[in-house]
C-alpha cells in the first residue's frame, strides 16, 4: 500500500527594505494599493525584498522609435 505523503509548505523568510524620498513610479509598483500625490514629488516610500529581487516577473519594453529630429551634439 502507498502512501501520499505531503509536505508542508516552505516559507522563506523576507528581508524587506524600505528606500524613502523615492519617485512616485517606484512608490506605486511596489505597493498592491494605490498610492497617492504628485507625479514630480520625491516623497513616496519604496519597499523592495532581498528574498526574490524580479523571480518571476516579465519585463516589456516598448520602443517609440527614431526621433528624426533628433540633433548630435
Amino acid at each position: 500500500m502507498t502512501k501520499n505523503i505531503i509536505a508542508p509548505p516552505v516559507e522563506h523568510e523576507l528581508t524587506h527594505h524600505h528606500r524613502s524620498n523615492a519617485a512616485w513610479g517606484l512608490g506605486r509598483i511596489s505597493h498592491t494599493n494605490p498610492v497617492s500625490g504628485t507625479i514630480t514629488a520625491l516623497n513616496y516610500t519604496y519597499t523592495y525584498s532581498d528574498t526574490y529581487q524580479g523571480a518571476g516577473i516579465d519585463i516589456y519594453i516598448v520602443d517609440t522609435g527614431v526621433n528624426l529630429n533628433h540633433v548630435r551634439d
